[in-house]
């Protein structure tokens, strides 16, 4: 027989204490602990003798206690059981055991039985639990309406039903501290209504316990526990116990709070703890389980009318919100823009969730509406979810992940952020402001661990409860989880936009291939079918040149037909790379301009006899780019220069590049006979060219070629001119 190994609480902080494995149980009640194969004794709390009149029976049958009080009881009640396979732990037995009234708990636990003894009311006693209970109800199902008022009304009705000198409901927060939110008490009590309670007061696996058992009584903070005695040094699980013991840290707690007695109701919601009903008494009281059980009846009642409540005002709002969310999902796509579906409207963005301020960023741009920090402090949290976040990040208090965030708390306090696309750095941003509050708190919460005088560190509960106020800051309010949905909802509508806008530019980029693929198809047959007459006319304008000789050759008609089939030819030339360059792949390097220009003037020097050239290019300036393309661009363009100046007295072409920021500007003029400003665009059009006396050749297609190179390369094109005095043709290659 051995004592079970327990580490004592005062050697290690309250919330890493294993509650549930203390080895002793309250004194006013016994436990036994059989193994089910064998019904030998495993656990027995050693104040079974005062119950049976027998000691030692750690690892005997259960037979023994039996033969103790003369009567089967146990064996059978223990046989009947496990036949039926029905251990119903809320549902107690009555039994007598040597002229005593107790209810008799039963439970299985892993492998084995577990039996605990309590004293039971009288007959008379529990008729008068149901008739308070009866009453109890009847006045609490009149309070519905409110729910502030049926708590108080809750309240009220435990204390006189139980007979406590204090009762009050503790709710707990997100952060899970608590607050006391209704109270009945007796008049010589300090109010602790609207108090404030750190949520080390009721640590983590208190909490755990709370959901799992219902009830919690301590009769007496002064009694002397029992141990429990077992057969080897696995300690019992006490979690379904109703008789475990209470921790030394919780009764020093109690003391320090002058309280005797206690009784604790759990009021959960979808089966999480929404909060307790803490009964107090400056005496000790023990509660029978028939009372007990009458009021976890009424705490399943409230936690069914909490629930009802919230699920009500959730609906509301859920419903409120969901119109919203359609009527922007609709303008989203009447649009067919995001943004504008999204800003531009009546209902907008900041009507969703009624958030003071949200944002959008999106395809490079922040988009905002309402109260909202400034557009380099939205991109300093992009930045940092960008980095820190995943899909979603939410907080009431956004100054404790970003230092410089307490430079904004009045628009962003809180942040609500949904990731739409991380490499892009699209999010969906909603934001609170900062909401001050005055929380009136139970006492200041102590920290740390006290040293006794031996240098050892004992852990002990606070020992003020003097009221103390606090001024919150730098948070928001919270963020109910109708927001959450409502705002995830929208995300999925932008996303859903998103890609039905991807699959459309997929299916507008295979018709675009397509339309193509049936240009190569019309070029080939233009080319062919235009190329094969224009052949045969040249061919027979040879044989006619054969035949009659020079004098043909001087011929004025005969001149001009040979020019324009010639002129034809390379009008079909030009349509054909026309049509290829826009799905040519771009193939870059770094292309040094000079060497590029003084190649063009070496050819149209050549070819045009024209040598008038000014050209101011560092060595240095260089493009990334296609060369061919560079060079046909250029190409153009000067040829084009020197052909129009032709006619000036002296004929001058200046060529000039030089880097503008992060841009390469090329700029290239001529004191030819220039245009009218009406011609700026159109002579970037295919087949266009200025109407004009001189006899000057040309296919109309050069600069509509010239054009779409420089859009192939991000670039631009223009001109400026004045009739008679010249033009200046600027391309700009952006870095």
């Amino acid at each position: 027989m051995k004592d079970q190994t327990y580490v004592s609480p005062e050697i290690v902080p309250c919330e890493q204490e294993l509650i549930q494995l203390i080895p002793t149980i309250q004194s006013h009640g016994c436990i036994i602990g059989v193994c089910k194969d064998e019904l030998t004794i495993k656990y027995g709390s050693e104040n079974l003798y005062s119950f049976f009149k027998i000691k030692n029976v750690i690892g005997e049958h259960i037979s023994k206690i039996d033969q103790a009080i003369n009567d089967p009881l146990f064996e059978k009640f223990i046989s009947v059981q496990l036949r039926a396979n029905q251990f119903l732990p809320q549902s107690p037995y009555k039994i007598t055991i040597l002229n005593k009234q107790y209810n008799l708990l039963c439970y299985e636990l892993e492998s084995l039985i577990v039996l605990e003894l309590e004293p039971s009311a009288d007959t008379i006693e529990s008729l008068k639990t149901k008739e308070l209970l009866g009453e109890t109800m009847v006045k609490l199902s009149m309070n519905v309406s409110s729910l502030t008022l049926l708590l108080q009304q809750v309240s009220d009705q435990l204390k006189e039903m139980l007979g406590f000198d204090r009762v009050m409901v503790y709710k707990f927060w997100e952060d899970w501290h608590g607050e006391i939110i209704a109270e009945s008490k007796e008049s010589f009590l300090e109010p602790f209504l609207g108090l404030h309670y750190p949520a080390s007061d009721i640590p983590k696996q208190a909490r755990q316990l709370y959901e799992k058992n219902v009830t919690r009584l301590i009769a007496d903070v002064d009694s002397v526990p029992n141990s429990i005695l077992a057969l080897d040094d696995k300690p019992l699980d006490l979690t379904m116990s109703q008789l475990r013991s209470v921790s030394p840290i919780h009764i020093e707690y109690l003391k320090n709070m002058g309280v005797k007695a206690s009784y604790s109701i759990s009021i959960l919601r979808k089966g999480k703890l929404w909060g307790l009903i803490a009964c107090h008494n400056n005496t000790p009281k023990f509660i029978d389980f028939e009372r007990r059980k009458s009021t976890e009846i009424i705490s399943n009642y409230l936690s069914n009318i909490i629930e009802i409540t919230s699920t009500q005002k959730t609906n509301l709002q859920f419903k409120k919100s969901n119109e919203i969310l359609e009527a922007l999902d609709a303008q989203m796509r009447e649009d067919w823009d995001i943004i504008k579906g999204l800003f531009s409207h009546t209902k907008n963005l900041g009507d969703l969730i009624g958030c003071p301020g949200s944002a959008l960023s999106f395809n490079g741009e922040i988009h905002t509406i309402g109260k909202t920090p400034s557009l380099s402090q939205i991109k300093e949290i992009l930045t940092w979810l960008k980095k820190n976040k995943g899909d979603e990040f939410v907080t009431t208090n956004l100054s404790s992940f970003i230092t410089s965030a307490h430079n904004y708390t009045k628009e962003a306090s809180g942040l609500f952020a949904l990731c739409i696309s991380k490499e892009l750095n699209e999010y969906l941003l909603f934001f609170k402001p900062e909401q001050i509050e005055n929380i009136h708190w139970a006492g200041k919460h102590q920290k740390g661990a006290p040293k006794e005088y031996d240098g050892t560190i004992r852990y002990s509960p606070r020992k003020s409860f003097e009221k103390f106020s606090r001024q919150v800051l730098q948070t928001s309010e919270s963020w109910h989880d109708w927001e959450l949905a409502s705002a995830r909802a929208l995300k999925n509508k932008i996303i859903n936009i998103i890609q039905i806008r991807t699959n459309e530019i997929r299916r507008l980029n295979e018709k675009l291939s397509e339309a193509y693929n049936e240009l190569d198809a019309f070029s080939y047959t233009l080319s062919h079918d235009l190329k094969t007459p224009l052949h045969t006319i040249g061919a027979y304008m040879d044989l006619l040149e054969e035949e009659k000789g020079a004098d043909l050759k001087e011929n004025f008609m005969f001149s001009k037909m040979r020019k324009n089939t010639q002129l034809m030819g390379d009008m079909i030339k030009s349509v054909l790379e026309y049509s290829k360059l826009g799905r040519d792949e771009l193939v870059t390097s770094k292309v040094k301009i000079l060497n590029v220009v003084e190649r063009i003037v070496d050819q149209i020097n050549m070819n045009r006899k024209f040598s008038n050239f000014i050209l101011d290019i560092p060595s240095e300036i260089s493009v990334d780019g296609n060369a061919t393309m560079i060079y046909q661009v250029l190409l153009n363009i000067i040829d084009n220069a020197v052909k129009y100046s032709f006619s000036s007295s002296v004929a001058e072409v200046r060529i000039i590049a030089d880097r503008v920021d992060n841009s390469v500007k090329i700029r290239v003029s001529d004191n030819g006979i220039g245009m009218e400003e009406k011609y700026f665009s159109s002579i970037f059009n295919l087949f266009s060219r200025i109407p004009t006396n001189n006899n000057i050749e040309g296919s109309g297609v050069g600069l509509a070629i010239s054009k779409k190179i420089m859009d192939k390369h991000n670039g631009y094109i223009d001109v400026s001119s004045e009739k008679g005095k010249g033009s200046i043709f600027t391309l700009v290659f952006k870095s």
